[in-house]
């Protein structure tokens, strides 16, 4: 500031200075951490935001703001987040959100949300309220993150192994008819002519007798064990009599050959399902009463078939040792083997729920519970369940008492 005398001639000049290199640091490192986040983000493909529940308004990160297809978070609003979502998906993700609010619990959804240049992308989304000194929420934060390409590369990989189970599936069923239809029939006609030859053989040659009829009981064994091999590997009852009579034969036949009493609950009305999730229960019960004959020392088990609310669920359980799980927080699909890895993998094909429980002393149970198809719910006339969440394969799991105790949404 400059001082003049009276005459109006400047004589000094006052002024201050400020040292401001902490600020400036402090800004030169903000910038920095905002530049490692946007970084951040992009390599993981997600943003994050924050709501203000009084207000109502949304800040988004820069990453974010880019996902959605907005030049700015002031641009953005809660309305456009909303209409943006694709419809299907939109009313179950609000009671998630609604009802993480009310009980001020964090939340997670999956859902497919159309960009303003029309792309559809799918999103994951996790939000956490923050509670205000009353103890109700004020406002949430969280994350969004892109999982298209991730989602799209499981849509191919369950489509290529649904194709190679099919394959398999196919195969099994010719080699199970081309086993019964030629050596069976040939076992059959070696029958047929050894007795011939026993009508031929004098009654004096007793050692001759003796060895045709060793002969005879080895055939009819053989007969026997192709006939066994070949409907294990694909009952011709299961393509003719559906899944009902199917499972009641392999149970009878499995408690003859393991000393195991296995009872079937089957519904007089189940009625004929499609051919995959016939022949995908038929395999789940068929490696659930193995493991059970294999591990648990049970003495019974219990197959019990429930259809409703659109889904068929088959349940198989024992009373026998039963095992110890891993904890939920060690994973959430923990490996217990490959023969129920293969039973999930089959019901998951279907985009349904697979169950395992058990624990020491308190026996196992096997739980398959597969969503019906549009026209075999439609001729049992029952009400569809909920729709699907957005993300392949992640079904919501239906709320039947009976098929799902735990399955709850």
């Amino acid at each position: 500031m400059a001082i003049a005398d009276e005459t109006g001639r400047m004589v000094c000049v006052r002024g201050m200075s400020q040292d401001v290199t902490e600020r400036k640091n402090e800004e030169e490192r903000l910038r920095k951490s905002e530049e490692l986040l946007l970084q951040a983000e992009r390599i993981a493909n997600f943003g994050s935001w924050e709501f203000d529940l009084r207000t109502r308004k949304p800040i988004l990160s820069k990453h974010l703001a880019q996902m959605y297809g907005v030049a700015s978070g002031a641009e953005w609003s809660e309305e456009a987040f909303w209409e943006r979502m694709e419809p299907q998906d939109r009313d179950r993700a609000r009671r998630i959100v609604e009802r993480a609010l009310a009980q001020c619990k964090p939340c997670e959804y999956v859902a497919r949300y159309r960009a303003p240049n029309g792309r559809l992308r799918i999103h994951f989304v996790r939000g956490v309220p923050i509670a205000g000194p009353d103890g109700k929420p004020e406002r949430s934060i969280g994350v969004v993150q892109d999982i298209t390409d991730q989602t799209r590369a499981e849509e191919d990989l369950r489509r290529l192994s649904h194709q190679v189970m099919r394959a398999r599936d196919e195969e099994r069923r010719h080699a199970a008819r081309t086993l019964h239809d030629s050596a069976g029939q040939s076992l059959v006609a070696l029958k047929m002519t050894l007795r011939r030859l026993e009508d031929e053989l004098p009654a004096t040659n007793k050692k001759a007798r003796e060895l045709l009829e060793s002969s005879m009981e080895l055939a009819t064994t053989a007969m026997r064990e192709v006939r066994t091999v070949s409907y294990l590997m694909h009952p011709p009852m299961l393509d003719e009599a559906g899944l009902g009579l199917a499972l009641r034969w392999f149970a009878q036949g499995f408690s003859e050959r393991s000393g195991i009493d296995v009872k079937v609950e089957v519904p007089k009305d189940l009625g004929r399902q499609s051919q995959e999730i016939e022949t995908t229960i038929f395999r789940v019960v068929q490696e659930a009463l193995t493991n059970v004959h294999r591990y648990s020392g049970a003495r019974s088990a219990l197959i019990r078939l429930t259809r409703e609310s659109g889904h068929i669920c088959a349940e198989i359980r024992d009373e026998g040792r039963g095992l110890a799980l891993p904890s939920p927080a060690q994973s959430a699909n923990p490996p217990l083997g490959v023969g129920i890895s293969g039973m999930r993998e089959r019901v998951q094909q279907l985009n349904g729920v697979f169950e395992f429980e058990s624990a020491p002393g308190r026996g196992t149970t096997v739980r398959a519970i597969l969503p019906l198809t549009q026209k075999e719910t439609h001729g049992a006339e029952e009400p569809q369940t909920e729709g699907a969440n957005a993300k392949q394969g992640r079904k919501e799991k239906p709320s039947s008492p009976q098929c799902a105790r735990r399955a709850g949404a």
